[in-house]
């Protein structure tokens, strides 16, 4: 009996050590999950999920831990089965939060419907929660297979710019290789300055295409954005010794070289890249003011006045343009300009400077063209309506400029030149009325021997007595004269034929004085002299017979 009962002892010594050693060496296998589940089962733990067994219409599939399911949004989905390391399968439970009922395991769930939410909402995807009783111990996501053109619809129905990118981000998870997707999303960030968010869409760009020499491109600019030189220039020297490198390229590791003061390096790379794309402006204008940094403005000069004849960039048509304008090399800069016109047709300084241009090349009729399209571009401006005055008084064409020079003076009365320009023409056009009023005005500014004679020329033309005697009084006090001397005695003269009597000999009186001034500067005037004897005899007789 003893030896019987020492048996046994040992028997479950034996089954002790090995049920020890079953929970403490982990094992693979049938093995390995039975000695999971016995330890769950003993600790009163949670189990392991391992894996969901599901229906898609009927056609069978499985999710382990770690998967996720995808669906289009019109199966009928059924969880037949959750697997975990438990002896107790009738404690699982699946839930889908918001759809069919606290426990879907068997459950037909319409995924149409779940799809119409998450979509309305902005989601792709919500859990499938999977318990032991009520503990959670997975969270399987159910995910909504999105098309490209229910983006397309989802972007042009979004209400601000958050919401677009949040559609293009999963729009572009879902279709890499779109090119609209990733543009626009890229356009957002740009416009965002979100340089953290391209640098992180292009390294996921990279390392799913690890050769993919745009993404480079961009990936390289990005970190230019951020001031990651050294980690653009790694990639931009990765580029070139790829043999991908473009003007583009060389450009960007020009920038670098620059901002890291290393100027001889940005002209080499610049020039690299004008090598690669001769017309390309933007890499021009930046060799050009590498030149010009590094003091070489001649080879900046030469460099533009090789592209400006085809070229569209003010910053390189500008510079060649005023070079040979200083030089006065009229015939260089008349096709440059005529081309910068072209391009920029509301530039009104530039059609000004033409309209200069043709000026000096003797194109009278070209020089008022532009003149006229200055003004219309800009109609309140003084100095454009002078020009446009100056060149049609230069051409003969007295009306146009006079009309140009009045439309200044009502943008700035007073303007001595413009005045006195206006008041000539009047008076040679016959307008003496309007003269009369500009002479008037340059005399209170400047009683000059010349407005003074156009004073008493315009008052001359209006034959009217009074204006012409207060000019040429005017023009005696400031130069003593024969001529206008002898214009005051017939002014005085006509004046008398209004009165009778005394009163008429008093304004021959006036004459008189004129006519004895007029021959005291022309001792030898006839006219002068006898118009002295007439009078005095018909002022004597008016006064015995008033």
């Amino acid at each position: 009996m003893r030896r019987n009962g020492n048996v046994a002892v040992i028997i479950i010594i034996i089954l002790a050590v090995a049920f020890s050693l079953f929970l403490i060496i982990p094992f693979g296998g049938r093995i390995g999950l039975l000695r999971e589940a016995t330890i769950s089962f003993l600790l009163r733990k949670p189990p392991r999920f391992i894996s969901m067994e599901f229906s898609l219409n009927k056609i069978p599939g499985s999710v382990a831990a770690g998967g996720s399911l995808t669906i289009k949004g019109d199966e009928t989905l059924v969880v037949n089965r959750i697997n975990a390391n438990t002896f107790f399968t009738r404690y699982l439970t699946v839930d889908i939060p918001g759809f069919g009922k606290s426990n879907d395991l068997h459950e037909p769930i319409q995924t149409a419907e779940i799809r119409k939410q998450l979509l309305s909402a902005g989601l792709r995807s919500l859990p499938i929660d999977v318990y032991y009783i009520n503990h959670p111990i997975a969270k399987i996501p159910l995910v909504i297979e999105v098309s490209a053109d229910e983006f397309m619809n989802r972007l042009s129905k979004a209400k601000d710019v958050q919401e677009k990118l949040s559609i293009l981000k999963s729009a572009v998870a879902s279709f890499p290789d779109n090119p609209h997707f990733l543009n626009n999303l890229e356009q957002l960030l740009v416009q965002q300055e979100d340089y953290e968010g391209l640098v992180r869409l292009y390294k996921t760009i990279l390392e799913r295409e690890p050769g993919n020499l745009k993404a480079q491109e961009r990936l390289s600019g990005y970190y230019v954005k951020l001031g990651r030189l050294d980690e653009a220039r790694d990639i931009d020297t990765a580029i070139v010794g790829q043999g991908g490198s473009t003007a583009e390229t060389y450009r960007r590791m020009a920038l670098i070289a620059e901002k890291q003061g290393r100027q001889e390096e940005r002209i080499a790379n610049l020039e690299k890249a004008h090598a690669l794309e001769r017309n390309n402006e933007d890499v021009v204008i930046d060799l050009g003011k590498a030149y010009t940094d590094a003091g070489e403005s001649a080879k900046m000069m030469a460099l533009y006045r090789t592209a400006a004849p085809i070229a569209r960039r003010k910053e390189i048509l500008v510079p060649v343009i005023q070079d040979a304008l200083e030089r006065k090399d009229f015939k260089e800069a008349e096709p440059l300009l005529k081309r910068y016109v072209g391009l920029y047709p509301n530039d009104k300084n530039a059609v000004a400077q033409l309209g200069q241009l043709m000026g000096n090349l003797g194109d009278p009729s070209s020089q008022i063209e532009y003149y006229q399209k200055a003004s219309r571009l800009s109609p309140n401006d003084p100095i454009l309506l002078y020009n446009l005055a100056v060149a049609h008084d230069k051409a003969g064409n007295a009306k146009e400029a006079l009309a140009a020079y009045k439309a200044m003076l009502r943008i700035k009365p007073g303007d001595a030149d413009a005045l006195s320009r206006a008041a000539a023409l009047s008076l040679k056009t016959g307008q003496h009325a309007d003269a009369y009023r500009y002479y008037s005005e340059l005399v209170k500014k400047n009683n000059s021997r010349d407005n003074l004679r156009g004073l008493l020329s315009a008052a001359t033309g209006l034959r009217d007595t009074d204006k012409i005697i207060d000019a040429a009084n005017e023009y005696l006090k400031k130069s003593k004269d024969y001529g206008v001397a002898m214009q005051l005695g017939y002014a005085h003269e006509a004046k008398a034929e209004a009165f009778k009597g005394r009163a008429r000999a008093r304004a021959l009186n006036e004459a008189l004085d004129a006519y004895n001034l007029a021959l005291r500067l022309n001792p030898s005037s006839e006219k002068a002299g006898q118009k002295i004897v007439d009078l005095k005899i018909e002022i004597l007789r008016l006064m015995k017979n008033p």
